[in-house]
């Protein structure tokens, strides 16, 4: 049975790569002041923006006291960086009887943007299912609150659907979404993924003006089986093989939900395309403990203003309760070295234009982002119209 009472008396402290999760002390007030006053970073939240220290002060106290007596006082969320208190974490309303709890969050408006919340969140879950044993997490969001929406679809959160003026908050009736997670959502092996590379890239891309064939083995960093590690976690790497299709096709489908897609590939497709005769592009996955956390599309191309070949990045995609740990930041490194290893001239890939904390995240790789390009494509049905266009002339005299 859970004991609510003393998870609060006794919250733990939780780490990432980045963030340190604790209990608030005092010695936070200035911090605390500096995004609580805030007006823009407490808009969509139940509480309006602090105008003194002494109400932050008031605050904290309040906190500090409901630790004592076993009740929901929330993480502050540290950056380790600085030492700083850049925003708060709330696993609220813990019910041993049905097994659920619900989640809140703020994050000073100096740090959004960087997928701190989503790395601290994902931990916040980690702990809940793992730890405690919850069965459900829940949120309520309201529905013009488009960045809390987003955090909460990172994390793999699902919509359930919106409460309609479900509480009367900052003078008016206001619309509420609700989003979860089941613990048997947690622990499937597919999740959602960190972020389709969809547009961002290091050089010029020339995505017309490739050869996306991959036919020759990629020179691989070290052994093929690696053994990497990221922060706390021990990661494995290692090629995909014919027997990871199915887990493969498991990734795409849950990458193709999240971005409202339909998908056409089959495990006969990607056998052949994958695995056949003439490969076009190399796969990669990443295991920890066992359990598959993530997985990699790459080929090789040709860039010819550089002449040299080139390694292009299709898709990454980090299971949800991996991410935030640092796995995407390993994978990107283990990438450069293998075009390091296989004499590229670049590195690139393409990154959804809305997903800023991904664009941010490649920006601090040093990536430079494109914004004077655009995608051209033809797909399947396209091609062969355009393919019938061909005039062939009889040279056979």
């Amino acid at each position: 049975m859970i004991k609510v009472n003393d998870i609060y008396k006794n919250l733990p402290g939780l780490k990432t790569p980045r963030l340190i999760l604790r209990k608030v002390t005092m010695g936070d007030l200035e911090d605390m002041f500096a995004y609580s006053s805030d007006e823009e970073v407490t808009r969509f939240l139940r509480w309006g923006p602090h105008r003194t220290l002494e109400e932050t002060e008031s605050y904290i106290r309040e906190v500090m006291r409901e630790y004592e007596e076993g009740k929901d006082g929330p993480w502050g969320v540290e950056y380790r960086e600085t030492g700083r208190v850049v925003g708060s974490v709330h696993l609220m309303a813990i019910s041993a009887q049905h097994s659920k709890a619900e989640i809140g969050f703020v994050l000073s408006r100096s740090y959004w943007n960087r997928g701190l919340m989503s790395e601290a969140l994902t931990r916040v879950l980690e702990y809940s299912f793992e730890s405690i044993g919850l069965n459900r997490i829940e949120g309520f969001c309201l529905v013009d609150n488009r960045a809390g929406i987003r955090v909460m679809e990172k994390l793999g959160m699902k919509q359930e659907g919106v409460l309609r003026e479900y509480l009367f908050q900052k003078g008016a009736f206001r619309d509420f979404g609700v989003y979860s997670m089941l613990k048997r959502d947690y622990t499937m092996k597919e999740g959602e993924p960190l972020a389709k590379l969809w547009w961002a890239g290091v050089g010029r891309p020339r995505p017309l003006l490739q050869n996306f064939r991959a036919s020759y083995p990629p020179r691989l960093p070290g052994e093929p089986r690696m053994k990497l590690a990221a922060g706390d976690l021990e990661i494995e790497v290692r090629p995909g093989t014919v027997a990871d299709i199915p887990l493969l096709l498991s990734f795409i489908s849950s990458m193709a939900a999240f971005e409202k897609l339909e998908v056409a590939a089959t495990e006969e497709t990607l056998r052949e395309s994958l695995f056949g005769e003439r490969p076009a592009a190399h796969t990669l996955l990443a295991f920890v403990g066992g359990r598959p956390a993530a997985y990699v599309v790459y080929f090789f191309t040709f860039a010819t203003m550089v002449g040299k070949r080139g390694l292009w990045l299709d898709d990454l995609f980090v299971s949800p309760h991996f991410r935030g740990r640092g796995i995407a930041r390993l994978l990107m490194a283990y990438l450069a070295d293998v075009a390091v290893q296989n004499d590229c001239g670049r590195f690139e890939w393409m990154v959804l234009d809305w997903n800023a904390s991904a664009i941010d995240f490649y920006r601090g790789l040093g990536a430079t982002v494109l914004d004077d390009w655009r995608i051209c494509r033809l797909d399947e049905d396209d091609l062969a119209d355009v393919a019938e266009q061909l005039v062939k002339v009889d040279n056979r005299g």
